[in-house]
């Protein structure tokens, strides 16, 4: 997330609000991306699922998005995409204690 590395190192107040409005964004439509007991959608447009191999992208992204910014909402959003489809193999978030 290059704006949030920027506010890190900068402290700029733009930066910061941009970071702040990402977050936001993705907050109101986190779930419209999670296929209930399948795989995440691709994008909110096609409807289309997700590759495989994004899926545990998407969880990924939302545990890094609670640990950034200490909002609980992302890493149950999280958990929930995780419990969609856990089949697939999370061994790429381990560090992040996927189950």
């Amino acid at each position: 997330m290059g704006s949030f590395e920027y506010w890190l190192i900068t402290g700029d107040e733009h930066a910061k609000r941009l970071v702040q409005a990402y977050m936001t964004t993705i907050e109101k439509h986190a779930m419209d991306w999670r296929n209930e007991g399948e795989l995440s959608y691709y994008d909110l447009t096609s409807g289309d699922p997700a590759p495989e191999h994004y899926h545990p992208l998407h969880v990924f992204q939302f545990r890094q998005l609670a640990k950034y910014s200490g909002e609980e909402y992302f890493a149950q959003v999280a958990h929930e995409y995780l419990q969609d489809r856990p089949d697939l193999d999370y061994a790429r978030c381990n560090d992040l204690r996927c189950s």
